[in-house]
């Protein structure tokens, strides 16, 4: 299969696994506080509900399903534009608004997913800079991208459920792509 579906694969094992914590009582951790539902999932009703109002050219983005990398650009956009969100919410017009405001502890939380999501969207980066992508480039681009997530759950224990259903899913490629022959010709050279 194409790396770059695997990716989608892995992103998609991610968001499942980010949808089916068990909001309240799994992220009720020291350092994240109290969190009783998905910020993910709040955020995209916050920004459905503002790209109602029609605002502008300043509208945060929605992510699409069939676009993997669009939560985390959502997500990147919301926390760039914290400020803006929050003194748009604060107006008496928005009030209606105002319940889908992200607590501060929904932000820590945002930003750790973001953290979670910015890996794989770095690796397709990578792998869409070269004209014609070769398995010698690939390859380690990929084992690159499976250390970093192990790494990751090390420093983001708090997150180490929702990055082994990533993880799961890359390694399960990735065994499948080891084994193929045409990887050892691609390293290998003609005599």
């Amino acid at each position: 299969r194409c790396f770059l579906h695997i990716v989608n694969l892995t992103c998609q094992a991610v968001e499942m696994a980010i949808d089916q914590i068990s909001y309240p009582s799994a992220l009720n951790m020291g350092a994240l506080g109290n969190i009783d539902q998905n910020p993910i999932a709040n955020l995209r009703t916050l920004i459905r509900s503002v790209s109602e109002i029609q605002l502008g050219p300043l509208q945060l983005p929605c992510d699409v399903d069939i676009r993997w990398s669009s939560t985390d650009i959502m997500i990147e956009h919301a926390i760039l534009l914290c400020r803006a969100n929050e003194l748009f919410l604060q107006s008496q017009e928005q009030r209606e608004l105002h319940k889908y405001k992200p607590s501060d502890d929904e932000w820590t939380v945002l930003k750790l997913f973001h953290e979670i999501l910015k890996v794989p969207h770095a690796f397709q980066h990578r792998l869409s800079a070269e004209k014609t992508l070769t398995l010698c480039d690939a390859l380690p681009a990929f084992s690159a991208f499976l250390l970093h997530w192990c790494s990751l759950q090390q420093t983001m224990p708090e997150m180490e459920e929702v990055i082994e259903a990533g993880l799961d899913k890359l390694e399960d490629y990735f065994g499948k792509v080891m084994n193929i022959p045409a990887y050892i010709f691609s390293m290998s050279k003609l005599v």
